[in-house]
């Protein structure tokens, strides 16, 4: 089946994700379920190729009420493990990586798509699907230079969070070990530490989509963010998105 192309149905998706949302979804986080919503309607209207959910945060019954929806529509709603992108981890000590790949092995996500022809990544024996940045950029829509960003800022913030970890542990393995596993969340001291910590914290939205855009992107109103922000924009009018949502997924 093609990608939906008539304004109404995609109204009706929305309208229905909109209604999920308000039942599933406590008020205080309905922002991130709204943009999640809007993700859904643009992998089923054609503007990407799937819709990924719940990398992040979940609630009980949303993954699955977005899924009974996608199939009301014909599409594919497939419940798979979390992604990875290798690099992401690499040069970081074992006592973190460990821990964070295991986390990831516990995830749960729901891709929502047309294609059943999509190349999508596959668990490996340890049970992490593996993906490159360009596959990820491809998959989900995005451009490949915001992508490879939000993986350098990653990157960047593992090896601030084991520089941090290893001296509040004063080198000690199994405490390392420890913080990492419980995701400790310990405060930058130094002045090198807070200047890390901006970079790998930088993000500018592109407004209607799930992507944050590259400083490049963020500084060319006709970059390719720009653009696929304003194609979202479009998109968000069309369904009521503005109206239901334009709060939450600006």
């Amino acid at each position: 089946m093609p990608p939906m192309d008539h304004p109404h149905v995609h109204r009706r998706l929305a309208h229905a994700l909109h209604g999920l949302t308000l039942r599933a979804v406590p008020g205080p986080e309905q922002a991130h379920a709204a943009q999640e919503a809007l993700d859904v309607v643009a992998a089923l209207a054609g503007l990407k190729p799937l819709a990924l959910l719940g990398q992040g945060v979940d609630w009980p019954g949303w993954r699955d009420g977005v899924a009974e929806i996608a199939a009301d529509c014909g599409a594919t709603a497939a419940t798979g493990g979390a992604w990875i992108v290798p690099g992401d981890v690499h040069g970081v000590p074992d006592w973190y990586a460990e821990p964070l790949l295991e986390a990831r092995r516990g995830q749960r996500t729901l891709l929502v798509h047309w294609d059943t022809e999509l190349d999508l990544p596959q668990p490996g024996r340890d049970g992490l699907a593996r993906i490159s940045q360009a596959a990820e950029a491809r998959l989900l829509g995005y451009p490949t230079c915001c992508v490879a960003d939000h993986h350098a800022r990653q990157r960047a913030c593992h090896r601030l969070r084991t520089d941090l970890i290893h001296r509040q542990a004063g080198g000690d393995e199994a405490q390392m070990r420890r913080l990492a596993k419980a995701e400790v969340v310990l405060r930058p001291h130094t002045a090198e530490d807070w200047a890390r910590w901006r970079t790998a914290a930088r993000c500018v939205p592109a407004p209607f989509t799930s992507v944050n855009m590259c400083q490049a992107c963020a500084a060319d109103a006709a970059s390719p963010a720009r653009t696929l922000s304003l194609e979202y924009r479009r998109l968000a009018q069309e369904t009521g998105f503005l109206r239901q949502f334009g709060h939450a997924a600006a």
